[in-house]
Order: structure tokens, then C-alpha cells, then sequence
């Protein structure tokens, strides 16, 4: 990929068939993405469509790819055509948008699809390709924290989801008498005295760390998941009602279910974010901020993708059958079968603008 290039998301159908996402640029007047398939069974292996979006996530809605842009646009690769959706008021530049912020992932749960998003924004699409806001009561933040975000929902069926990420503390916001003030301050060299005006923009005695979120919704409604540290939250991995894992900073896991409660089985003093987590075989892979680790139900060690050069940037591990894969954000996509990891190499000229067709929003 280009130095400006980025892999921004993931997804697998197969060992040999996968999709992802390479952002050209994230420029709000400029934006780009390369959705990239490839089916190795396929003498031509690669297929390609351009969209002027940021596209940050990708899911399998039965045998088909469904990518998401910021911007609650939805793509739909068909065989022969891609379909487009958009949810009404989600997004940030949207002409609809009403202010929620970025949508930042989407899930096939039970056969209907699921977005989240900033803003505590959360959507289900019915049969008949409805949007509708799942957003109620026991979904949300205190009045103490002016946001909530989260970064991923996951569940077996549509009637029991979790979704997961933080919320962040509330501020003052600064005046323009405060602006004037931290000026004459400046002129006068009282830098004391800046500080002090940026930091009354914070609640007296309030702690503005940004806490961990999790919720689970059934038949009766959204309830928080009571969590034992206050870390951030990134990664969800459900492999059945009674066993269910969250991952986020600071090495957080946690194991459990809705009925059960959570319990954490992360490292005390683990400073690494446990951004992806995913089943392979009789072990978890999971990938961290720079490394990837294996993970026994216990303990973790190292898992070392030999296909990669230098350091690594993980964006995902995911897995199927036989086969783990592994995507980077500037190295792109690694396979290990269990004994040898192999890259699968992106031509230089699918990462080319002038090579494709874009799909207008």
C-alpha cells in the first residue's frame, strides 16, 4: 500500500475469500476507499469498487460482503451489482446527517443487519430493508459523560445483542468572555492563568477518564453489563448464549454472558488494547497494538506473523475452518494455517484511483 493508504477493515467468507477495505483518504472534502474481494478459487482473483466514503467496516450477510462507510452509507457486493442503502440522519457531512456523529460498525446478527456508532447510535435493518434505531431507555450515559461510542455489536440471534465501547466525560464548554481573558493573559505571560481557564472547563472534582461501556439487549429491553475496571472497550467475541468475551484496553478480557454476569481474566499491569479477538481451533488469537498473542483461556504468549516486515500496526484477526487470518493497517493481509503464515500480496494497481469505478454516495 502507499504511505497515505490504509486498511481500515475486514472480513472473511472463506479460507480462500475475504474483503476489505483500503482508505485512500479520510479528507472530508476528498474521501475514498478501495473495497477490495478476493475468491482464490477464481483465475481472476480480485474485484475492486471505488466509493467516495471512508469505509470502516465490513460484515457477511449470508453469502454476500456488506461494507459501511462513516457516513451510514451501506454497500452491498452482489455478483453482478452492488446495491447501496443509506441510514437516515446517521453521519457526520451527510446532508441528512443529524448531528450523531461517524458510524463505525456493522454485524450480521440472525440474519439482519446491526450498526453502532458514535452518539450511542444503534440500528437494525428488518427483511423488508428497513433502518430502525434500537436506541431506549438503559442504553445511554449519566449526566456526568456527554457521549457515548461504541465500536462493536455482536450476538447468535436479534434477540439478545451486545454492543460495547466508552463514554466520555462532559465538559464546559470554553466562553467567548474566557477566550477574551486567556488572550490578555497571554500578553501578560500569565500562562497560570490559561491553565487555570482550560482546566475550570472541566465539572469540579470530576475524573475525565474515558470509562468502558457495555450493554446487552433482549425481550425486555437494554441493560448495562456490569464491568470489574473502567477500561475501554473494543472487541467482542460471541460463541454461544452462555460464553461471550469482551476485550479493550489495558489488556482487559472478560468472559461471561447477559445471565451470568462477567468476570475479567485479563493481566493486571497489561498496558496493550485487545483490539480484535476471535476462536481458532482449541485457542484464541487475539491482535494487540503492536503485536499479536495466542490466548489459552488463561494465559497469553506470543503469536508471531514471519509473513510481516518490521513492526505491526493489527488492525484483525479472524478465522475459518482451518485458516487464521491476520489484517494490518499498512501490511495488509496474512494467513497462517497452522503451521506457515503466507501474505496474500494486493497488486499495486488496484491501489491506483484511475483503475476503478466509483460508486457515488
Amino acid at each position: 500500500m502507499k504511505d497515505n493508504q490504509r486498511l481500515y477493515a475486514a472480513a472473511i467468507l472463506g479460507r480462500d475469500n475475504f474483503c476489505i477495505a483500503v482508505v485512500d483518504s479520510t479528507d472530508p472534502d476528498d474521501p475514498y476507499s478501495f473495497i477490495l474481494s478476493h475468491d482464490g478459487t477464481l483465475t481472476q482473483p480480485w474485484g475492486r469498487v471505488d466509493v467516495s466514503r471512508v469505509v470502516n467496516s465490513i460484515t457477511v450477510h449470508g453469502h454476500n460482503y456488506v461494507a459501511l462507510s462513516n457516513e451510514g452509507d451501506v454497500y452491498t457486493l452482489l455478483a453482478d451489482q452492488i446495491l447501496t442503502d443509506k441510514i437516515a440522519g446517521a453521519g457526520t457531512f451527510s446532508p441528512d446527517a443529524k448531528g450523531l456523529g461517524s458510524t463505525l460498525a456493522i454485524a450480521d446478527i440472525g440474519g439482519l443487519l446491526h450498526v453502532v456508532g458514535n452518539s450511542g447510535q444503534i440500528y437494525r435493518r428488518d427483511a423488508a430493508g428497513t433502518w430502525t434505531s434500537l436506541a431506549g431507555p438503559g442504553l445511554g450515559v449519566t449526566p456526568a459523560y456527554s457521549s457515548l461510542t461504541l465500536r462493536v455489536v455482536a450476538g447468535t440471534n436479534s434477540e439478545l445483542i451486545y454492543v460495547a465501547g466508552s463514554a466520555t466525560p462532559a465538559s464546559r464548554t470554553l466562553t467567548q468572555a474566557d477566550r477574551d481573558e486567556m488572550v490578555e493573559a497571554g500578553k501578560h505571560g500569565d500562562t497560570a492563568r490559561i491553565v487555570e481557564i482550560l482546566n475550570s472547563t472541566n465539572p469540579p472534582g470530576m475524573d475525565m477518564t474515558i470509562e468502558g461501556r457495555a450493554f446487552f439487549r433482549d425481550a425486555s429491553g437494554w441493560h448495562e453489563i456490569a464491568r470489574p475496571n473502567r477500561h475501554s472497550l473494543d472487541d467482542i467475541l460471541v460463541e454461544g448464549p452462555d460464553k461471550v468475551w469482551i476485550t479493550g484496553f489495558y489488556g482487559t478480557i472478560l468472559q461471561g454472558s447477559a445471565a451470568a454476569g462477567f468476570r475479567a481474566i485479563g493481566f493486571q499491569g497489561d498496558t496493550e488494547t485487545i483490539l480484535s479477538f476471535t476462536r481458532f481451533g482449541d485457542r484464541y488469537a487475539c491482535a494487540a497494538d503492536h503485536s499479536l498473542h495466542w490466548f489459552n483461556g488463561h494465559n497469553l504468549s506470543p503469536l508471531r506473523p514471519t509473513s510481516t516486515k518490521g513492526g505491526i500496526s493489527p488492525l484483525k484477526v479472524a478465522a475459518v475452518d482451518d485458516m487464521l487470518f491476520f489484517f494490518d493497517y499498512r501490511q495488509g493481509v496474512h494467513r497462517f494455517d497452522g503451521k506457515d503464515w503466507t501474505e496474500i500480496a494486493i497488486p499495486p494497481a488496484l491501489l491506483s484511483r484511475t483503475a476503478g469505478k466509483l460508486v457515488p454516495p
